[in-house]
């Protein structure tokens, strides 16, 4: 498989694994937002992360992705059913990417408000989306600790960084298999 192919392999097995929390949780636990942490729980992390596959794949034809054009559908906020349906049609989608794409350019602008549109490759936003999706699970799983479930025990893999692992997998602090 090449680089580009992985890439866009990497972040379905991501998304996937996503879905797999999603499906250990009652829609209760997955719409909480804990109070007094911050705004959002793991039903508004994991639909930022969807938005942000979702404007990626939007502006892949045109050759211009815009994360500020999110479109924050409220319904992957309270379904889960709805943000599993989403997760796996953003896989499909991802699954389509051409292993040549991913040295095409592209322009991006950021979600921050900037005006400044910067290049980019599709490759590289895919290394992006890979970050953004693991850093988005961290929280996920440190709002799921803090509502008393446990993430580790079932995904000791969620939200943690493909380098991570690795290390860990060599100290021997995570089983070989997992």
């Amino acid at each position: 498989m090449k680089h580009e192919e992985r890439l866009a392999a990497d972040n379905v097995l991501y998304l996937e694994q996503g879905v797999e929390l999603l499906l250990r949780l009652d829609d209760a636990r997955y719409s909480h937002s804990p109070e007094g942490l911050f705004r959002g729980g793991v039903a508004a992390q994991f639909r930022h992360c969807l938005d942000f596959y979702a404007c990626f794949l939007a502006g892949l034809a045109r050759g211009r992705v815009d994360y500020g054009e999110r479109r924050r559908d409220p319904a992957v906020e309270t379904s889960r059913e709805r943000a599993v349906a989403t997760a796996r049609g953003l896989s499909e989608r991802l699954l389509e990417i051409e292993a040549d794409d991913a040295s095409r350019g592209l322009v991006v602008r950021s979600e921050a408000g900037a005006s400044d549109w910067n290049g980019s490759t599709v490759g590289r936003e895919l290394q992006f989306l890979l970050s953004h999706t693991i850093h988005h699970y961290a929280l996920i799983a440190a709002v799921l600790e803090l509502q008393g479930h446990d993430v580790r025990r079932d995904l000791p893999e969620f939200g943690v960084a493909p380098s991570t692992l690795s290390h860990w997998k060599e100290a021997g602090i995570l089983a070989p298999g997992r």
